[in-house]
């Protein structure tokens, strides 16, 4: 009865957290529809021009390719993921992110590619959560610059400002107390210790990929990957501006340039929110809010959230089904050559 009962706490908590999502993405639909018609939201639409959708379609092509960059750079150079397998796994992570509930996008991406990553799939997953941080890095940065330029909502501030406080400094301190560790112990002494006893197992599972990160973090501040990696994350939020700005152009919305930036900010902390598959509702009311302070007409407002979804979620969604069957993973001869090779440089 007990195992019955814990395995069914899980599928509880995903019922509930569907059912909720379902809720507010009803509920946000409802709100921003309220006061306009459907014949008006076509009409802004009808009149959006095509030159700048399908640039927004070429600057989120690019991010993506960024965004590969940066995690195959953040991985290692040890570690030997191809593009192709970055690129894929980030794709169907994506999709999977925009139709499940409770990040199952992020657990599918690090199977994807931990399978064939020589440090096992913890490893790759403590990679996606560091590239996650560093997004959050770039959110805060950014919305800080806002307040320069532009008032920052309210409703926007106080969430961000603890969830980037909070994440940046949990993923800080475990960075540096893992490489103290791996300075003071090592880590061929760990997986002798890991050896003996279940307990000493689990940890070695868990802390050994840490203290590997951290080491390949303190090389990448040595041969300069460091300054690549931060530079990867500004242009992936200075290309996710660039996108907003193109769907502005598109629907004539003349607006200072940050309401791009607080509407990408605006999205992406959104995510924190329990939202229906494609966050179809929950989406669209950031987007409202975000340029509510800009004096935007409400129906044109809600036109430019439609837009934005369709030109970013559409083509994630393809592109993640595309990538399902597109498979570049070497031959397993090779993968266990990359195994022998990453073991050997982190023992010595």
């Amino acid at each position: 009865m007990s195992s019955l009962t814990c395995d069914a706490r899980p599928k509880k908590r995903d019922f509930l957290h569907l059912t909720a999502g379902l809720a507010l993405g009803v509920l946000a639909g409802w709100y921003v529809l309220r006061d306009d018609t459907w014949e008006a939201l076509w009409s802004a639409l009808n009149q959006a021009t095509p030159l700048p959708v399908l640039l927004a379609l070429l600057l989120l092509a690019a991010t993506q390719v960024i965004k590969t960059w940066r995690w195959q750079a953040i991985l290692g150079r040890s570690v030997e993921v191809s593009f192709g397998q970055a690129l894929r796994g980030l794709l169907i992570g994506q999709a999977l992110n925009l139709l499940l509930p409770l990040r199952a996008g992020d657990f599918a991406r690090v199977w994807s590619v931990g399978r064939h990553v020589p440090r096992g799939m913890v490893y790759t997953g403590y990679t996606v959560a560091l590239e996650k941080v560093l997004d959050i890095i770039v959110a805060m940065m950014s919305a800080l610059l806002l307040l320069v330029w532009w008032p920052w909502p309210l409703w926007l501030s106080r969430g961000g400002i603890i969830t980037g406080i909070g994440s940046v400094g949990a993923i800080t301190v475990g960075l540096i107390v893992a490489y103290r560790w791996q300075r003071r112990h090592g880590l061929p002494i760990l997986e002798q210790e890991a050896k003996v006893t279940w307990y000493a197992r689990l940890l070695c599972h868990m802390i050994l990929p840490a203290m590997q990160l951290a080491r390949e973090m303190h090389r990448a501040f040595q041969d300069g990957r460091l300054l690549w990696i931060a530079v990867h994350s500004v242009g992936v939020w200075l290309l996710g501006g660039a996108t907003n700005l193109m769907v502005f152009w598109a629907l004539g919305i003349s607006v200072h340039w940050t309401a791009a930036w607080l509407v990408l900010i605006a999205i992406y902390l959104g995510v924190a929110l329990p939202a229906p598959p494609t966050r179809a509702g929950v989406w669209h009311l950031l987007v409202v809010l975000a340029l509510s302070g800009y004096g935007v007409a409400s129906n044109v407002a809600v036109a430019c959230g439609v837009l934005l979804h369709a030109v970013v979620v559409l083509p994630l969604l393809f592109a993640g089904g595309v990538a399902v069957w597109v498979n570049p993973n070497g031959s397993s001869t090779a993968i266990v050559r990359r195994r022998v090779k990453t073991r050997m440089l982190d023992q010595g």
